[in-house]
């Protein structure tokens, strides 16, 4: 229960950065789009970034987001979000394959690993892992599956990149936004993610 209210906090608290994020970048548009031009070097920076963020949990470059629709629109930010979330899995997964719980504890906290542990499907993984990509973070559902599942690496990553596209287009359409339409989008998906993330905990 610790772990699951903590994940809920720090998923409140990343929400209330990404629209901070897109306010500043709305109210201060003329001088951003001056000297926020980093042209390919920004795009290799922001997936990068989003690799290691994915890769060294709990770090989250969600808050990045409105950066990359700020300099490359919702569909090139959201093209460029799957491909860093892939690769950064793919990484957290192969780490975890090979070095299990000894290097996964540095990490990730056994509490929040045993927790989350149950969760893993026996059957049907490839669909469970493509709907696991909406109630868990990336990073943390990566490591799990690279430990206790029998995946192979093929079917994690086609899982892993069909799984991230939903998330990464709502995310990245909603940071494009005015910030009021960002908040009530955010309200509302919210109440519903809820809704169906305790329905999946009760479920397990």
């Amino acid at each position: 229960m610790k772990n699951k209210n903590l994940g809920m906090l720090a998923g409140i608290l990343i929400l209330i950065v990404f629209i901070l994020v897109s306010y500043f970048l709305q109210t201060n548009m003329e001088f951003f789009e001056k000297n926020l031009d980093l042209g390919i070097f920004g795009i290799f920076l922001y997936v990068f970034i989003t690799v290691f963020a994915t890769v060294v949990a709990p770090i989250s470059a969600i808050p990045l987001l409105p950066v990359a629709v700020f300099l490359w629109g919702w569909f090139y930010a959201a093209i460029l979000s799957v491909i860093a979330w892939t690769i950064g899995s793919v990484i957290a997964f192969i780490i975890a394959r090979k070095y299990g719980i000894s290097i996964i504890k540095k990490f990730i906290s056994l509490d929040k690993i045993s927790y989350y542990e149950s969760f893993i499907p026996k059957k049907d993984l490839f669909l469970g892992i493509i709907l696991m990509r909406i109630f868990l973070p990336v990073d943390l559902l990566s490591y799990l599956l690279g430990i206790f599942s029998k995946v192979n690496l093929r079917t994690f990553t086609l899982a892993t990149f069909i799984g991230v596209i939903p998330f990464a287009i709502i995310l990245s359409y909603v940071g494009s936004l005015p910030i009021l339409y960002q908040l009530f989008s955010l309200f509302f998906g919210g109440i519903i993610f809820l809704y169906l993330y305790y329905r999946f905990i009760k479920k397990k």
